[in-house]
């Protein structure tokens, strides 16, 4: 009988008995799958399950999920710009922190300050791209 949503799902089951085998046919291959009947009720159901036998089943889309999601996409709207930010203010030339940084040492110090800008933007520069590659070497 062919799946295609969570009702399909659902109805399949209410016709099938606890402790039942099935078949599944996915993408990924053919399962031999057993019902289990579910906490709840005299109904079957698949699923996984783990020591503590919990039991979830999908709910209908209500205006809680969509809230989640925006909050979510917030939170990660808001660290980006936070991180992109950050890395900005920092005193590597080409971007604003260096800029910034290069207008300091030249206000105190009249000359000579290319070269210790250089070596401080290739240092940072070097500890940035660490700092993102620097995990998966290690």
């Amino acid at each position: 009988m062919p799946i295609n949503s969570f009702h399909d799902l659902r109805d399949a089951l209410k016709s099938i008995k606890p402790n039942t085998e099935i078949i599944v046919e996915t993408t990924d291959g053919i399962f031999n799958l057993t019902t289990v009947k579910r906490p709840d009720g005299n109904a079957s159901f698949i699923g996984i399950s783990g020591p503590y036998q919990t039991y979830y089943e999908p709910k209908n889309r209500s205006l809680a999920n969509y809230l989640n999601f925006i909050m979510m996409m917030l939170t990660w709207i808001f660290a980006l710009n936070l991180g992109i930010g950050i890395v900005n203010l920092l005193p590597i030339k080409p971007l604003d922190g260096g800029l910034i940084f290069e207008a300091i040492l030249k206000r105190f110090f009249k000359n000579g300050t290319s070269a210790a800008i250089k070596i401080v933007s290739f240092f940072m520069a070097a500890v940035l791209v660490f700092n993102i590659l620097g995990p998966l070497v290690i």
